[in-house]
Parts: structure tokens; sequence; C-alpha cells
């Protein structure tokens, strides 16, 4: 959906006067090369010295003698083909389903791109700047004791919805729905909060395509285009619907203003500042893992948007460690390949 010249999304708060729509900013010139120069490197290389590089990295688990600590914290981002909650796969059930999105659409090059790296991290971010989303997470979720295993999931769901056939999408939102129906509680402010409020929903639906469509622009393969900001927003309104949101935002003008409209909503308190302290450090890394993450890291908070780079108060990322975080992702892209649900996706369709 395109500018209409009109202000699109909701009216803003009292008190909160409109900001210019914010546009996440694409790459410098030396991110690209450098991320260019990385990818090249990685493919060029032999299988084995690339299993070698990953796990200099801390990406990669070593030896099976090695396995005592925590593998592969970047790969738990990018989902693997699972059947689904409904034991639906690439099967007969499914087979010449696009699903909600298909092959053509940008959903489907935006999320087999290495930036979901970032975009996973950043989404987090951004959301435990929401109290009553962070308490549904630290009363009800794992997130210190799994925290890969929790983005991990988190990340199957995504590229479940985007991927997968109509009806395992469908089953993936109604596994979501009964999950959330046991997430209730009382915040730290004293305020009830139910995960299936659509206040919330529609708060995670706007950080989470917000994050992704924003790394995506920076770090991806290919930066997503302003046009291509558009029909993204546009076309993940299909999942905001099925997880019952009333009117998602269908443009990145609307999503942008319906960010903005949370403002008076969001806060630091404890609660975000322990969350930000689990993913700026992870627990478990090994030093090369903490090296690498710490990449990852500042990428996501690059991505983030001036209102909540303001309230969480942190510095902005040096340009080195963004060309270097460009750099990891281009090689991690290059030695890992087309993500599982992709693949899977593409056999369904007999495209392969």
């Amino acid at each position: 959906m395109g500018h209409t010249g009109e202000p699109e999304g909701p009216a803003l708060p009292i008190g909160y006067p409109p900001q210019p729509v914010w546009v996440p900013p694409g790459p410098t010139a030396v991110e690209v090369l450098a991320g260019a120069a990385a990818g090249i490197g990685s493919i060029l290389a032999a299988p084995l010295l690339r299993d070698r590089m990953l796990r200099t990295l801390g990406v990669l688990p070593g030896p099976p003698s090695d396995r005592s600590g925590p593998a592969d914290p970047v790969r738990a981002d990018r989902a693997p083909a699972d059947p689904g909650p409904a034991g639906r796969g690439p099967g007969p059930q499914g087979a010449g389903d696009p699903g909600w999105f298909g092959p053509d659409s940008v959903a489907w090059r935006v999320h087999a791109d290495p930036s979901i790296f970032v975009a996973g991290v950043a989404a987090f971010a951004l959301q435990s700047l929401h109290p009553l989303a962070l308490a549904g997470v630290a009363d009800h979720g794992s997130f210190a004791e799994d925290f890969f295993g929790r983005t991990q999931r988190t990340g199957m769901f995504v590229a479940g919805v985007v991927y997968g056939s109509s009806a395992d999408a469908q089953a993936r939102v109604d596994e979501v729905h009964r999950v959330h129906e046991r997430v209730i509680g009382v915040a730290p402010d004293g305020r009830h909060y139910s995960a299936n409020d659509p206040d919330l929903l529609e708060w995670v639906h706007v950080t989470e395509y917000l994050a992704i469509a924003a790394a995506s622009r920076r770090f991806g393969l290919i930066p997503l285009e302003r046009e291509a900001l558009d029909r993204y927003v546009a076309e993940v309104a299909v999942v905001g619907e099925a997880m019952g949101i009333t009117s998602p935002p269908r443009s990145w003008e609307a999503l942008d203003r319906a960010f903005q409209g949370f403002r008076p909503q969001l806060a630091v308190g404890e609660q975000t500042r322990a969350g930000m302290r689990l993913l700026a450090d992870p627990p478990g890394l090994t030093p090369a893992g903490r090296r690498s993450w710490g990449l990852i890291w500042a990428g996501a908070l690059a991505c983030l948007p001036p209102t909540a780079g303001t309230l969480l108060g942190f510095r902005a990322p040096r340009a080195g460690e963004l060309v270097a975080c460009r750099s990891l992702l281009m090689a991690l892209g290059a030695a890992l390949g087309p993500p599982p649900p992709l693949l899977a996706a593409r056999r369904r369709l007999g495209l392969d």
C-alpha cells in the first residue's frame, strides 16, 4: 500500500506530539562492501573450513565431546522445518498450497535473509518496553532458563506462518491462542494482564514486524526498499487478523503510527532492565560466542526506532560494530544456506 498523503493509523495520544514517520536507515557503503567480502569468502571456503569459521564465531557446537555448554546461539533463530502443531508438513495435505504468502511475496524474501537473526533480538528488546507484555513473559515464560529454546520456538512460529501451508499457518495461530489462555496474572504495578488481550496482541504484532522490516532494510543482503516496506507490512497484516487484531497496519506509515500510539504505555522498570541484561549477554555463551552475540546485539540496537532508543538509554552502536555485524550475517547466510522452512515450502509447491 503506497502513501496517500493522509495520516494513517490511530490518532496519537494527547500530550504526545506527532513525530515524523521513522524510516529505518539502510546500510552504509562500507557495511555493504565488508558484508559482500565476508559472504564471498564464506562461499569459496570448503565445508570443513566453513564449519571451523562458524565454531570460531561461536555459532556452531564443537565436536560431540566438547558439547558441554550451550550450542548454536545464532542458529536458534533459524527455525527448522518442523511439521507444525497440527502435524502438517510439506506432505500431501499441503501440496500445491502457497500458504498465506507465497514465493512472489516480500515476506518470503525477508524471512529467508540472515538479517532475521538481528530482527529477533530487536523484537524482544522492543516488546520488553511494555510492562504488561513483559510481565507475561517473566511470570509464565522460561526466557532466562531457556533463552535459546524460547527464541527458537518464536522463530518457528514466525517462519511457520510465512512458509507453511494455509492450514499449518492457522494451526500455529490457534496453538498460540491456546497457550495464551494460561498467560494471565498481575504485573508488578498491580495491573492485570492477559496475553490474549487485543491491545497486547497488537503490540506484539507491531513490534515484531517493525523489527523484522528494520533489520532487513539495514542488514539484508538486498536491503528492503522503501516501497517494499509498505508491501511487507500489508502482507503480514494477514497474521495480525488471524491473531485477532481488528485493524492491523497495512503500510509502513500506519505501522510507525501504531508504534507511536503505544508511547504512553511504555516504561523501563526493573523487569525491563533485567530483560535487557539478558538480551545483551545471554547465559552460558562461550567467549567466542559472546563476541559474536555482541555484534548481533549491536545490530539489534541499530534497528530500534528513536523512541525506543531514548527510553532504553543505550549508546548508539559504533560504525565498526555495524560493519562487523553485517559481515557476520553475510558469512552466516552464505555458510548456512537457505532456511529449512523455505526449502520445505518450495518442495511443497514443486519448485525444486
